[in-house]
């Protein structure tokens, strides 16, 4: 009876840092995947202000032209 104890006290022991470095490797490669798959515009202005910053530096390029 003490030798299965000690046996599962043995086994408890062992296993929780197991658990803790797979879980951990799992956080670490999910914050890898989150980074990979981040949304990339297609466009090569990017943001919405961004080609509103565009448009207008077009606009004035095109204004002084005419002048």
């Amino acid at each position: 009876m003490l030798n299965n104890a000690i046996n599962i006290a043995f086994l408890i022991i062992i296993t929780i840092p197991i658990l803790l470095f797979i879980l951990t490797l799992v956080r670490i490669v999910g914050e890898d995947m989150k980074a990979s798959i981040k949304h990339k515009p297609s466009s090569p202005f990017g943001t919405h202000q961004a080609k509103k910053q565009v448009k207008k530096q077009k606009t004035v390029h095109r204004l002084r032209k005419v002048k």
